[in-house]
């Protein structure tokens, strides 16, 4: 599919990487503008919006129920977009692309969210939601 899509569009201003070795992903975002998350479907948290956030890269994703949840839940800032609205989201990318002040805007809030989401704030975060469905649990029974 990778390599149809590279034939199918080819344009100086994309660089088609892939796979990408893990020990290289970080360069990758680095080297982003912004990131991309056009999918039509998830399985859940996106791996690829966290690391964004935390390479300091503006986003713009596909208006999933599970992104959004997850901006929401997280207070992520990302630019959203109807999931497989090709037009809608080469408009939000050029726009993103040509308003420098907003990207930065996106970027300072999320960068700094990220600094907060240590290993301990994630452990704390799981045994808080423990705690609570074994309360829940002892309390229907």
């Amino acid at each position: 599919y990778s390599e149809e899509m590279r034939a199918r569009y080819p344009d100086p201003g994309i660089s088609w990487r892939f796979p990408v070795p893990e020990a290289e992903i970080p360069e990758l975002f680095e080297a982003a503008s912004l990131v991309v998350i056009p999918s039509i479907a998830t399985t859940g948290s996106s791996s690829v919006l966290h690391r964004a956030a935390a390479c300091g890269r503006p986003v713009v994703a596909s208006d999933l129920p599970e992104l959004r949840a997850l901006a929401v839940e997280e207070d992520l800032r990302i630019e959203l977009v109807p999931p497989g609205d090709a037009p809608a989201l080469a408009v939000r990318i050029a726009e993103l692309l040509q308003d420098p002040a907003r990207c930065l805007a996106l970027v300072r809030h999320n960068f700094d969210l990220m600094q907060g989401m240590t290993l301990a704030h994630t452990c704390a975060r799981y045994a808080a939601i423990f705690a609570e469905a074994a309360r829940e649990a002892r309390r229907r029974s």
